[in-house]
């Protein structure tokens, strides 16, 4: 369980070298698997023939951003925790650089990890998703959105983990597709996308707003997967026991002493 988060930034603390880099890796991959003429279409670009985000029309790349950015504020709203702004790269800026969000939570209380992991890692597939549905349905470009302009959300979750975090990241991803999905869910990051686009920044109350607006409350939302609470796995020389936690019974004690006896008469200390 971890204090509410305060301020998270897409990208953190990744700067363009690194981004470059993690952009190259991702296309090297696909090199001998998109057709050439892909690469420079006779044509003007189609929506298949799209296998980067830089291809994207402008308004399309801006929109598939504020989908990011809105999939990050409601995932927030459904772990509990208040959406304060979401914004997206300045006028002029180059779109690559994304945005951010802030999502502040209660103080005295504590939030799963895996929650955190929820509202983080969902956002890249949810804007992978948005651009299918538009018929940009490239697997090249789904890996560029996944993985690279989503980049910032998968280095915050290695952070974590680097700091023993104990992630599960192929659930928070189908946790956070089935919130996303949601009808009313994906009602309110429909609306909430088109306010960033216009404005730039949305904040706490205009958020609020479009949450009321769409009926989303944490009633009718599903859930997230979290682990419980769960007998503390201890090793003992070659074999492993489960070691109580808390005050326990003297029966169950006793139990688990002569299984310890047990185990290393078999395995040795």
């Amino acid at each position: 369980m971890e204090p509410a988060p305060s301020f998270l930034r897409d990208f953190t603390d990744l700067d363009r070298p690194r981004l470059e880099a993690i952009h190259h890796q991702v296309h090297d991959r696909f090199r001998s698997f998109t057709p050439g003429a892909a690469y420079a279409p006779a044509s003007p670009w189609q929506p298949l023939d799209i296998w980067c985000v830089a291809q994207l029309p402008e308004a399309v790349l801006w929109r598939s951003a504020a989908i990011h950015q809105a999939a990050h504020g409601v995932l927030a709203f459904a772990i509990g925790l208040t959406p304060q702004r979401l914004t997206l790269a300045a006028e002029g800026e180059q779109p690559d650089i994304g945005g951010g969000y802030i999502a502040t939570g209660d103080p005295k209380r504590q939030y799963p990890q895996q929650h955190i992991a929820v509202m983080t890692l969902g956002a890249g597939p949810a804007q992978a998703r948005h651009l299918h549905a538009a018929g940009y349905t490239h697997p090249e470009l789904r890996a560029c959105v996944t993985e690279f302009a989503a980049a910032g959300d998968i280095r915050q979750i290695e952070q974590r983990i680097a700091e023993t975090w104990l992630i599960d990241h192929a659930q928070a991803e189908v946790d956070a597709k089935k919130i996303l999905t949601h009808p009313v869910a994906a009602r309110a990051m429909g609306v909430l996308a088109g306010q960033p686009i216009a404005a730039r920044d949305f904040d706490s109350g205009q958020i609020a707003d479009v949450i009321d607006a769409c009926g989303l409350t944490g009633a009718v939302l599903p859930s997230a997967w979290a682990p419980g609470r769960r007998l503390q796995v201890v090793p003992h020389g070659t074999c492993v026991v489960m070691a109580l936690i808390g005050k326990a019974a003297p029966r169950l004690a006793e139990q688990v002493n002569a299984e310890r006896t047990l185990m290393t008469r078999l395995c040795g200390p």
